[in-house]
């Protein structure tokens, strides 16, 4: 057996001022909205259904968005959907499907979330601010 560690390269995940004002004009987000992000595969272990019933606990706030990307993640994703719409949180959701430029999409996260069951040590909890 040979353990392979995860890697990350943080010098993609370091902050960069311009690149919150850039992500939030393409999605259509108000500058002053707190963004909350989830970035997962569309996998039950993954739980987007606890993140989606998390976010309509926050719908009341004036100023709250929500971007959800990764494999599945798409507006053709009826059970997603469903789940936002039965939220009534359709409108302040952006499901963008699979991306390449996550350390940019993460960037510009007031608040990235992990909503995992059953792993161990999910990536999505490395990638942290450093300064």
């Amino acid at each position: 057996m040979e353990v392979i560690p995860n890697g990350f390269d943080l010098a993609a995940f370091t902050p960069e001022p311009a690149v919150p004002r850039s992500v939030r004009q393409e999605l259509g987000v108000p500058e002053q909205s707190l963004l909350i992000g989830l970035v997962a595969r569309f996998d039950p272990q993954k739980d987007h259904h606890t993140f989606v019933q998390a976010a309509a606990r926050l719908k009341s706030a004036p100023d709250v968005r929500f971007v959800l990307c990764g494999d599945g993640v798409t507006p053709q994703n009826r059970k997603l959907v469903d789940w936002i719409n039965t939220a009534s949180i359709e409108r302040r959701c952006r499901l963008l499907g699979r991306r390449d430029d996550i350390p940019r999409l993460t960037a510009a996260l007031d608040i990235a979330t992990s909503s995992s069951v059953g792993e161990a040590f999910s990536n999505a909890i490395v990638t942290t601010e450093t300064t």
